[in-house]
């Protein structure tokens, strides 16, 4: 007869299954009722096997599975693992984007000073179209306290570049 007060469901498998603390224990019941089970229900239990997710031992039926069987739990798993591997690549891909981003943004400032010294206006209002431009286009990519320190540096060197304009 089976025992009633160690039956729980197992999300596994989705169905009502007993769950012993120890694989002794599971194959006591097996030695001892299998005979009944089969009796009452047609089938005999032949075996224990561990739950990782009921974290215990059910018995079965079932013939052993085959080497590599993957439980639905076991695959979930799995998947996660393999998911979360996959959106790391991305966010390393997406952080080595922003980084050449800012990287090209930082060249295009130093560029304009340079330019700026060498007092070559025209070139340097061209940088600075594209630097604003730029500001725009990666406005989702880097946080608003980043562009705002870019946006302050472009202020500066437009006013720098009207100021050295306005002496000529």
């Amino acid at each position: 007869m089976k025992p009633i007060k160690n039956r729980v469901y197992c999300k596994d498998c989705g169905r009502v299954k007993m769950l012993f603390e120890t694989q002794k224990k599971a194959d006591t019941f097996l030695k001892f009722n299998s005979e009944d089970i089969e009796r009452e229900s047609g089938y005999a239990p032949q075996r224990s096997y561990f739950c990782i997710v009921c974290n215990g031992w059910h018995v079965t039926s079932q013939e052993p599975v085959q080497e590599g069987y993957v439980s639905r739990t076991e695959q979930a798993i799995s998947d996660f693992h393999r998911i979360r591997e996959k959106a790391k690549e991305i966010r390393d891909k997406n952080k080595a984007i922003k980084n050449e981003r800012l990287e090209r943004l930082r060249t295009k400032i130093t560029r304009v000073r340079e330019l700026l010294e060498a007092r070559d206006y025209s070139t340097c209002k061209i940088l600075l179209e594209e630097l604003d431009s730029d500001l725009v286009q990666i406005k989702d990519i880097i946080s608003e306290s980043k562009r705002k320190v870019f946006r302050k540096e472009c202020r500066s060197l437009w006013e720098e570049l009207e100021k050295e304009e306005g002496k000529i």
